[in-house]
């Protein structure tokens, strides 16, 4: 129902924007818009966890349901164009919110929380055993002496979720700003023209989508689980292609537009992977709450990606691009290191709902 609805409002909002002349009120209505996708991903990904509580083939299918999003942002350029010119400017916003509101309509009546086979009740209380007040002496000794160890284990978590977060932060750096500004990089760097440009661009989706496909799958079958040792390779790979694309001197390479569209491709695919495994893993890490874990983690993902707005514009005005492009070297290196530390761990096994009820 919390996907539905966030979906329901959503579509709303993209309907009543631009329909009123107030600045402030189309203001207003954006921001809600905003929050309301910010809350989607979160109760999406619950219903996720519910359908798929086995680690082992998670992975998989979790990049694929990632996908979505470059899905998305193949299909607007291609579609949404044609159709604004045929209906209007005001159609860019109201044909996707006529489409978010039907699929949520849909959602509404066909989407289940569970799988069909689980119950989700809760286990009912057993009485309490004859004998029971003399062991709430040793109940309460056991509960002492694990204490220290369950705040050991919070801190532990703490740490792990605070890394996660720290390298979406800085993979976010990376492609906000690759998405924001690579139009106008392109144009004044490289001199590629704006359809040049365009290709490049959708060179880079279709590696990200690529990403999302395979990610998960190598984390699955070769890593066992290992989320952080594939988000670390990924991204870490990134750094240097970076490096190629925008600093290094490729003109003897060969045709501009073709290098550069290759670079684009491989870069959106080494950098979607962890973008994706950083919610799933997140969530992984903490079952028990898992929409708070993945809704820390992304909370400093979008600090990230401010970052690429106007602070990375008030550095590219006060030095270059160069000094823009160095920035996103060291956030693909600076997400390596946060991801280092936590090579080796992997998710526990889920327990079913219809376990627990046993």
């Amino acid at each position: 129902q919390a996907l539905a609805s966030t979906l329901l409002v959503i579509g709303l909002c993209n309907l009543l924007i631009f329909t009123v002349e107030s600045p402030s009120i189309n203001f207003a209505i954006w921001a809600v818009n905003g929050a309301f996708q910010g809350a989607a991903w979160p109760a999406l990904t619950r219903i996720f966890m519910n359908w798929f509580p086995d680690p082992a083939v998670r992975g998989t299918w979790y990049g694929l349901l990632s996908t979505n999003q470059n899905m998305g942002s193949t299909l607007v350029p291609l579609a949404l164009p044609a159709l604004m010119k045929a209906q209007g400017w005001r159609f860019g916003t109201q044909g996707p919110g006529c489409c978010c509101i039907a699929i949520s309509l849909l959602l509404f009546l066909t989407l289940q929380d569970y799988p069909s086979d689980q119950s989700t009740h809760s286990a009912k209380p057993q009485k309490q055993p004859k004998g029971g007040d003399k062991k709430d002496k040793t109940n309460t000794a056991e509960a002492d002496s694990n204490s220290d160890s369950d705040s050991s284990s919070f801190r532990l978590l703490a740490m792990r979720l605070t890394l996660l977060g720290l390298g979406y932060l800085f993979i976010s750096i990376i492609r906000q700003g690759l998405a924001d500004w690579s139009a106008v990089v392109l144009e004044e760097e490289k001199k590629l023209s704006p359809v040049q440009a365009g290709r490049c661009m959708a060179m880079l989706e279709m590696g990200a989508l690529c990403s999302g496909l395979t990610g998960g799958f190598i984390s699955d079958k070769i890593f066992k689980g290992a989320r952080a040792a594939v988000m670390c390779i990924f991204i870490s790979v990134s750094a240097p292609l970076v490096y190629a694309a925008f600093i290094m001197d490729l003109s003897d390479l060969g045709d501009t537009t073709t290098v550069m569209a290759g670079l684009y491709f491989v870069i959106g695919f080494f950098t979607f992977a962890p973008h994706v495994l950083i919610g799933l893993f997140a969530r992984e890490l903490c079952p028990s709450k898992p929409s708070t874990a993945g809704g820390f983690v992304k909370a400093l993902g979008q600090i990230g990606g401010a970052f690429a707005g106007a602070p990375l514009m008030y550095i590219v005005a006060s030095y270059d691009w160069k000094a823009a492009f160095y920035l996103w070297v060291a956030a693909g290196v600076c997400a390596g290191l946060c991801f280092l530390p936590l090579w080796s761990v992997k998710p526990t096994k889920a327990v079913s709902a219809k376990k627990k009820t046993q």
